[in-house]
């Protein structure tokens, strides 16, 4: 892993990673390279599908704290604007986004949007309503200047299997009986 690099850096970071590689005997299928991310509140942004209460919209505290925390609030799906909005207002890491001990307010407006295009009417939701099963955005950066998925993970049901033929039913005897006791 290489952290930090420049645009014009990234090849000679590849050919020094190929060297230690070949070094030993190890020859890689290729090389995942991903924009680094500084800075911003980290968030969760998720959907799971609840057998009463069907698709629910997750937001909370992303990155290490969604598992060391729990600090997350739930909305049945579709979302309104009007529910994006009080959802960011008010799950648990909210004061977070006002620009924690010293930094920029983040932007609550594009985290509202990713909110409304995951699960609102015609997001994310509602075009796979048959076959999601699960969809989660950690973490979610949200900074000033807007918000990035860093991570996602989108689970769709399995496929049903090819389902046996209805077996084939005579209903002669019912629509053209012979006799009526």
């Amino acid at each position: 892993v290489s952290l930090g690099l420049a645009r014009g850096e990234l090849g000679q970071a590849v050919a020094a990673m190929g060297a230690r590689l070949d070094a030993q005997d190890i020859e890689p299928d290729g090389y995942l390279v991903e924009e680094q991310h500084h800075g911003g509140v980290e968030l969760i942004v998720g959907v799971v599908r609840d057998p009463t209460f069907g698709h629910m919209l997750l937001l909370g505290l992303g990155g290490i704290a969604t598992e060391m925390l729990g600090l997350a609030a739930l909305r049945p799906c579709p979302v309104t604007r009007a529910d994006a909005e009080e959802l960011v207002s008010s799950f648990p890491g909210a004061p977070l986004l006002d620009g924690a001990r010293g930094g920029e307010p983040a932007d609550r407006e594009r985290l509202v949007e990713l909110l409304l295009a995951v699960a609102g009417e015609d997001g994310l939701v509602d075009s796979l309503r048959g076959v999601l099963a699960e969809f989660e955005c950690n973490p979610v950066a949200v900074t000033p200047d807007g918000t990035i998925a860093l991570d996602a993970r989108l689970i769709l049901e399995p496929a049903a299997g090819p389902s046996a033929p209805a077996p084939e039913t005579d209903f002669t005897a019912l629509f053209a009986p012979r006799q009526v006791a």
